[in-house]
């Protein structure tokens, strides 16, 4: 008498796993106590993710490098090694190694893809807001770390709020 009623579940087709590119600021200013910050920090988010999860190092330092490339996050001893490898010395130039991690991540399929910014905080000229505004519709977060003692930057609360991301301020090592 009543109509039958059937409802397909959809099926999910995205892996449910995440991306996190964490770019380091290896530039002079960074050195001393800072670089090793934030590689500390690094290594926290890293250790967050889980196996079936993805991660990319990019440093910058005047040019934009991989350090590692995205890869399963279960690579830990490879991303430990390519983290210790990292040193201070160049110049601040963010704006490369924020493009490179966008085009990195736009061939993987995660459903989660995030951006980790640790710097001390270099301000520069450059079409950011385009950029993040950008990677934010298209499903990528980016998330900003201040290195060091100076509690505020609006350059990196900008990023933040364009990436649709959150902005940190880590002076030392107990606040990490």
């Amino acid at each position: 008498a009543v109509l039958p009623v059937e409802a397909a579940q959809k099926e999910e087709k995205r892996d449910p796993s995440t991306t996190l590119v964490v770019i380091i600021d290896t530039s002079g200013s960074m050195g001393g106590g800072r670089v090793e910050l934030a590689k500390e920090g690094a290594r926290l988010a890293i250790r967050r993710l889980l196996p079936h999860d993805k991660v990319g190092l990019v440093e910058f330092y005047g040019s934009k490098r991989w350090a590692a490339p995205i890869q399963p996050a279960s690579n830990a001893i490879e991303i430990q090694r390519a983290l210790n490898r990292l040193n201070a010395g160049g110049g601040t130039v963010i704006l490369p190694a924020i493009e490179e991690a966008y085009y990195g991540m736009q061939n993987v399929q995660t459903r989660y893809k995030h951006v980790l910014v640790l710097t001390d905080g270099g301000v520069e000229r450059g079409a950011f807001e385009p950029l993040l505004r950008r990677m934010a519709d298209e499903g990528m977060n980016v998330s900003t770390v201040l290195i060091g003692p100076d509690a505020h930057s609006d350059f990196l609360v900008s990023l933040a709020n364009w990436g649709k991301g959150r902005f940190y301020s880590v002076p030392n090592r107990f606040n990490l």
